[in-house]
């Protein structure tokens, strides 16, 4: 994880961050148990020995203020399952690369709801084929959703990528 200072919606319990507090005369680490509009309750993890009997006098708890957390070391729980959700999302998808060399098609795959796969070459082909609209089917790939009604209903589309030379 990169030492970058988290924004206000990255802080969260469970999370472990870096801080710098007056009561400690160097930066300590804290997991996060309990949030507060400005401020964070914490146990504290690591410290410098020279902080060692503020640390007993605080019984290893400390109150941080936010702007005073400095380093993001491990990112509380829920928001690591958001960020795996994301790259799993983007994996499926592609984006169109340059024409000079070879060029990453949007194919598709429509998955019925009796579990039924079929692939198109293009969006194109597979509206043709099917007879829907265009939109019916970008509106199920860019919103990862079934096709809620018409002839497709309960239907699901995901992008495939694929080489033409």
């Amino acid at each position: 994880m990169k030492n970058i200072r988290p924004k206000k919606n990255e802080i969260g319990i469970g999370g472990i961050y870096q801080c710098k507090s007056d009561a400690f005369s160097h930066k300590v680490t804290i997991r996060i148990d309990k949030l507060y509009q400005n401020s964070v309750l914490g146990t504290i993890v690591d410290y410098d020995p020279e902080d060692k009997m503020v640390v007993a006098m605080l019984s290893g708890k400390t109150i941080i203020a936010k702007k005073n957390i400095w380093f993001i070391l491990k990112k509380p729980d829920h928001l690591q399952k958001e960020a795996e959700k994301k790259i799993k999302r983007l994996d499926l998808t592609t984006k169109r690369k340059s024409r000079k060399t070879n060029t990453v098609a949007k194919g598709c795959v429509l998955i019925f709801p009796n579990g039924e796969r079929e692939e198109f070459y293009s969006i194109k082909s597979a509206t043709q084929i099917l007879g829907v609209t265009n939109r019916t089917v970008m509106k199920s790939l860019d919103e990862n959703r079934k096709v809620k009604q018409g002839k497709l209903k309960g239907c699901q589309f995901f992008y495939v990528s694929q080489q033409v030379e």
